[in-house]
């Protein structure tokens, strides 16, 4: 019901667990905020946060963390493609 406000939550908190240097917990909230945008239909802002936690993710194997792996429209245009499949 309250996607939009689920998905800024997420992204903030994100930023914050990234401030403190919890770059894993960080990346698993930037996901999450993925999902309730791509939900929301922001497709504009998922493209936008995807690029922002590949650049993350490029950091994670030097720290003990994790490679990420997500597939979701990331335009509109997309969106439809894989609507029509």
């Amino acid at each position: 019901q309250f996607v939009h406000e689920e998905a800024l939550a997420c992204e903030l908190a994100g930023y914050f667990h990234l401030e403190q240097g919890e770059t894993k917990k960080a990346t698993e909230l930037f996901l999450l905020a993925l999902e309730k945008y791509n939900e929301w239909g922001a497709f504009e802002k998922c493209s936008s946060l995807f690029k922002f936690v590949e650049g993350i993710a490029l950091y994670l194997p030097m720290t003990g963390g994790y490679k990420i792996s997500v597939t979701l429209p990331l335009t509109r245009a997309e969106l439809e493609e894989h609507e029509n499949e």
